[in-house]
């Protein structure tokens, strides 16, 4: 049990500060801290994340034990309303970075003991320095230290659970053998539901099934294809169900570049983790047009290339390789996913991933069992939790979060568009206008950036630069309601009453129920003395909210104006 303490404390010692941390403006409000459907919590709010999307991600079972946080987490907040205490949730996430650490060392253990080493103290403390390099590497920290990482460690322990109970299966008889197999199948099917990029498993159980337990392909294939079935019915189910990526994929000759280039990217940060953040800016559009593209790839090809060439000889480091490999398999760019508009590579991926980095430390430990590699090891892991605690304090607030962004990117667009909107509502306009006109520069065409920025111009009395950004935001975006009546604002105040006309017919004709929108088009048409059109706008804001003072007082003056002799 030594081992087992001492990977719990070094997870707790790292990690414990983050109890005391906020709820950040990085999806955390979005998802938990001012999510009115958490509180409180009913059957029929918590429902709805079983039939449909939220926040654009199908993932039930993590919204599921949200919901049950926050049963707990709610408190009377100092004007007397219910909030939710964040530190709750921070407590889920360490709890369960710490059990998946557990989780790690019994499978890295398993491993080594089926790779022809003894059982014994030597097995269990070089599995334990593999748990304990998943448990404390800065590399770790974005997704334990942020609520919105829950669906990760939940994930990630819920399949590394899966991982166990296929080892258990392959090493078993009889009734035994039979229960493991439909417990691995359950804990990776709720693995999926609560963040399905763990999708690729399938193949990391299938390789190290292969090499370490050196089962026939055939033997393998069969064992495995009942997780092919769960993760294909998961992923029509999330195809069905999850909104489609707007993103515009990359060439398909370029998708093995962008994904060295990933895996090369995520060793440099294991290798030496300074410079870790959010938002590194490493599109593939960037990756392509920089003079990167050349060589940055070649540190993952030769890697992967040495491996290959001594898998016979070096048969835990090439399964640790390849579990690796696998697992980031579905967030390398080999298919288009939504967060590559801001970059290919994100620490929250190789949260799992570091698995195989656990297996390769082990294997290196087991194989050389001096005091001299032992001292080694012992410090490389003190060096990376000593990291990882300052790692730790990044994520202490919003403010803390996107500066530090910036630190690591300063074109990054969470962290300009955070510091933007946090600038323009204490009144510092030109610092705000300045954060967005950054991120604008290097990503023009978004969406999310555009709008703010034409909102920001709207709301300090300059529509007529305001108008652009707009219009990029609504061309770009998903063309929400809100997209239209800004749109629509800046084009009337700057004179151009028609093009508002144009964009309000547009809007409601996409949003018919949104009441703002007509009362706007109401005005716009009483404006330009079209008394019919502004009637019917105002009545149909009226139908939708009977208690908008705003329709009502626009209808009775449309009426009024209309009853009056000669006017029809």
């Amino acid at each position: 049990m030594a081992p087992v303490w001492i990977i719990l404390l070094a997870t707790i010692m790292v990690f414990w500060p983050v109890v005391g941390f906020e709820f950040t403006g990085y999806d955390d409000n979005g998802n938990v801290g001012t999510n009115p459907d958490f509180n409180p919590v009913t059957a029929r709010s918590l429902g709805r994340y079983w039939t449909g999307p939220h926040m654009d991600m199908y993932i039930p079972v993590t919204y599921t034990v949200w919901a049950g946080l926050a049963t707990m987490a709610r408190t009377e907040g100092k004007n007397g309303a219910w909030v939710l205490e964040p530190g709750v949730f921070h407590a889920a996430n360490l709890l369960l970075h710490a059990a998946g650490a557990v989780m790690v060392y019994l499978i890295v253990r398993k491993i080594l003991q089926r790779s022809g080493w003894e059982p014994g103290r030597l097995t269990d403390w070089a599995a334990c320095a593999g748990a304990v390099l998943f448990a404390v590497h800065p590399i770790q920290v974005e997704a334990v230290a942020w609520v919105s990482g829950l669906r990760d460690v939940l994930g990630g322990l819920l399949a590394l659970g899966a991982v166990w109970f296929y080892l258990e299966y392959v090493s078993s008889v009889g009734r035994k053998r039979r229960w493991m197999y439909v417990g691995g199948i359950a804990a990776f099917g709720l693995s999926l539901l609560s963040k399905p990029s763990a999708i690729s498993l399938p193949i990391a159980v299938a390789v190290v099934d292969w090499i370490v337990f050196q089962r026939k392909w055939l033997e393998v294939i069969k064992a495995v294809g009942g997780w092919i079935v769960v993760a294909g019915v998961v992923a029509v189910v999330t195809k069905v169900v999850q909104p489609a990526s707007t993103l515009t994929g990359v060439a398909i000759w370029a998708r093995g570049v962008v994904a060295l280039d990933a895996i090369s990217m995520y060793l440099n940060k294991i290798v030496w983790p300074e410079k870790l953040g959010i938002d590194y800016g490493r599109s593939p559009e960037w990756l392509l047009s920089s003079g990167e593209v050349w060589w940055a790839w070649l540190p993952a090809a030769v890697g992967l290339s040495v491996l290959w060439v001594k898998r016979k000889e070096w048969r835990l480091a090439a399964c640790a390789g390849c579990v690796f490999v696998a697992i980031l398999l579905p967030v390398l760019g080999v298919v288009k996913f939504e967060f590559q508009r801001h970059s290919t590579v994100a620490d929250r991926y190789a949260y799992l991933a570091m698995l195989g980095t656990a297996i390769g430390l082990a294997a290196l430990v087991r194989r050389w069992p001096s005091r001299k590699v032992g001292a080694l090891v012992g410090c490389l892991l003190v060096l990376y939790g000593s990291r990882a605690c300052w790692q730790v304090w990044t994520w202490k607030n919003s403010q803390a979060v996107f500066s530090h962004a910036l630190k690591v990117n300063p074109t990054s667009l969470a962290g300009n568009n955070w510091m933007g909107l946090s600038e323009g509502s204490q009144g510092h306009f030109d610092k705000a206008i300045e954060y967005f006109r950054t991120a604008i520069e290097a990503h023009p065409e978004d969406s999310i950036t555009n709008y703010n920025m034409g909102d920001l111009l709207l709301h300090i009395g300059d529509p007529a630069d305001a108008v652009e950004p707009l219009q990029k935001a609504l061309i770009g975006g998903r063309r929400e309601w809100f997209e239209y009546l800004k749109l629509a604002m800046a084009q009337s105040q700057n004179g151009d009453a028609a093009s508002a006309i144009m964009t309000c017919e547009a809007g409601v004709k996409r949003w018919p129920l949104q009441e703002e929108l007509w009362e706007i088009l109401g005005a716009l048409q009483t404006h330009q003395e079209n008394w019919p059109a502004a009637r019917e706008a105002f009545e149909r804001a009226v139908a939708l909210n009977p208690g908008s003072t705003i329709a009502q007082a626009g209808l009775s003056a449309v009426q009024q104006h209309m009853n009056m002799p000669g006017r029809n």
